[in-house]
């Protein structure tokens, strides 16, 4: 395994949920979940995760030496998804039953979600892993971040460069880039420390504690020392 820069190159928006996603182990986990045919069905086989290997090195703590995104954005903005059921429309066909139904629930479902949002063109992130597996895996990825299916987030290209330093934990400044449990961590780091998901599956209440986190990953990146 070596030290990595894995660049995804946009032609649209990024939209977040925060500064330390997308997360690059969660994108390639979902892909060898999904080659090994071990891909969740239901919400509710999150009790029963099958453990899977990475491409990654992991950490003895427990984390995979895989750093937040590195990216610059131009832009930030929110823009909102709606979606309202049009109770008139006279082309729906009811039949003999009663024209009756809900925009609480189901397919018919009312909508007023806000999107957050970021204006790049590519996103870097810092790893040690094996170049090859990861670019075969990262080769199916044509999205990334959150609302792919409306348009964020598209991928048109990825890169992976190998670096001569290993940036998956500690940026060229020597300052965090990716969260780190305080509770796990010897030393202390001169970071904030927020509640985050540090390990996978990130969904998990377990994989949530009080981390030190990276401050301004997005504008740090200056990752030089390519190959």
């Amino acid at each position: 395994m070596i030290p990595l820069q894995i660049t995804a190159f946009l032609s649209s928006p990024l939209a977040i949920v925060d500064d330390y996603s997308p997360a690059i182990e969660g994108i390639i986990e979902y892909f060898v979940r999904q080659k090994e045919g071990k891909l969740h069905s239901t919400a509710s086989d999150a009790s029963q995760d099958i453990p899977v290997e990475l491409p990654l090195l992991k950490h003895s703590i427990g984390f995979y030496h895989a750093s937040s995104p590195f990216y610059q954005y131009q832009q930030e903005s929110t823009t909102r998804y709606r979606k309202r059921w049009d109770y008139q429309d006279r082309a729906l066909d009811w039949g003999k039953k009663k024209a009756k139904t809900s925009s609480q629930t189901g397919q018919f479902k009312s909508c007023d979600l806000p999107i957050f949002y970021r204006n790049t063109s590519r996103v870097d992130w810092a790893v040690v892993g094996i170049e090859s597996e990861i670019k075969q895996l990262l080769n199916q990825v044509t999205g990334i971040g959150k609302h792919r299916g409306k348009g964020f987030g598209q991928v048109y290209r990825w890169q992976i460069s190998r670096l001569k330093t290993d940036y998956s934990l500690f940026n060229q400044q020597g300052q965090l880039s990716r969260p780190i449990p305080v509770a796990y961590w010897d030393n202390p780091i001169e970071a904030p420390i927020f509640e985050l998901a540090w390990k996978l599956p990130s969904y998990r209440i377990d994989s949530r504690s009080f981390c030190y986190a990276p401050v301004n990953n997005a504008q740090l990146l200056n990752l030089s020392n390519v190959i």
